[in-house]
């Protein structure tokens, strides 16, 4: 039996949301020190077996999704159908930024 997560990786543009879903993924199309804004989502697919001390009998695989989805506000209209069917929510922001404005992506992701 196979399992499917869908995760999707939000916040401000420019934040490493790309950076962070390459890392979780081991997924490296696009160097860390280049900045390419994402355009509207891109989904990144895994699949990972269970650690032998969680498996359960019948379950082989779980299939994971990263939704890395761009953080220009642009894409707002198109936030609902992300949501659909999603399993956890990561926020990313600028640690160094002293007022980071997460209400846009806190207001339509509810936790």
């Amino acid at each position: 039996m196979q399992s499917k997560i869908k995760i999707i990786v939000l916040g401000p543009t420019g934040v490493g949301k790309t950076v962070i879903s390459n890392l979780i993924s081991d997924h490296s199309d696009t160097p860390p020190s280049v900045y390419h804004p994402t355009v509207g989502v891109r989904i990144l697919e895994l699949q990972k077996e269970p650690p032998r001390s969680n498996r359960r009998a019948g379950a082989s695989s779980v299939e994971i999704e990263i939704w890395d989805c761009s953080g220009d506000l642009r894409y707002e209209s198109c936030w609902h159908s992300f949501r659909k069917d999603v399993n956890g929510i990561i926020f990313v922001y600028d640690g160094e930024d002293p007022n980071p404005d997460m209400q846009p992506w806190v207001r339509n992701f509810p936790h």
